[in-house]
This record gives C-alpha cells, sequence and structure tokens, in this order.
C-alpha cells in the first residue's frame, strides 16, 4: 500500500511539544505512524486531531505501524477515545485483540 508523509507535532515528556516526520495511507488520514521520539527504531501509532497514542505499551517497525493503521481505525471513534475512560478501556480491549489476530507478512 501506499504511504504520504506528513509533517506533525507531538508532546514528548521529555522534550515537550516538537515536529517529527509522520507516515500515513492518505493526506487526510486520521491515524498515522512515526517514531518514538525518546526511542532508537521504535514507533508509534497517534490519532492525529487528538494527539492520542493508540497502542502505547507496544514500540512496532515502521512496516507493522503502517500495517496497523488499516487494522486499528475502524475499531473506535478514537476522538470520543481521548477523553472517556470506559470508551478508552474498551478500545484498548479491541486493540489489544486486534494486535493478537493480526498476522504480519514481510513483503
Amino acid at each position: 500500500m501506499d504511504e504520504v508523509e506528513l509533517a506533525i507535532h507531538i508532546n514528548s515528556r521529555t522534550v515537550g511539544k516538537r515536529p517529527v516526520t509522520a507516515w500515513a495511507r492518505t493526506k487526510d488520514a486520521l491515524l498515522v505512524c512515526h517514531p518514538i521520539v525518546d526511542e532508537t527504531d521504535a514507533w508509534t501509532i497517534t490519532h492525529r486531531p487528538t494527539g492520542l497514542r493508540i497502542d502505547p505499551s507496544r514500540a512496532l517497525s515502521k512496516k507493522e505501524a503502517l500495517a496497523l493503521i488499516d487494522v486499528y481505525a475502524p475499531l473506535a471513534d478514537w476522538a470520543a477515545v481521548k477523553d472517556d475512560l470506559e470508551l478508552r478501556a474498551a478500545a484498548r480491549e479491541a486493540v489489544e485483540h486486534a494486535y493478537e489476530q493480526f498476522s504480519f507478512v514481510e513483503e
């Protein structure tokens, strides 16, 4: 699948708000993947409008993160999840289940 490079801002616990380069399927995508600021070769998936990390406990490769964007996108209303603890818990459970079912195939 194709990928689009985007510039976004994220909040890092160690350096505050900073720009990073992210990748998504389309320029209007709500979920993007980007390197984790304080780690080498580790990627995460973030909901672009809210800055919510979708799977904060898991570090991924870029290929895994790009593939999982498509898996995670339909699992929840990610904008609503940010401020609702019950929805967040349900979304995390759905993400965990989806990750366990996910089969990453090397190209």
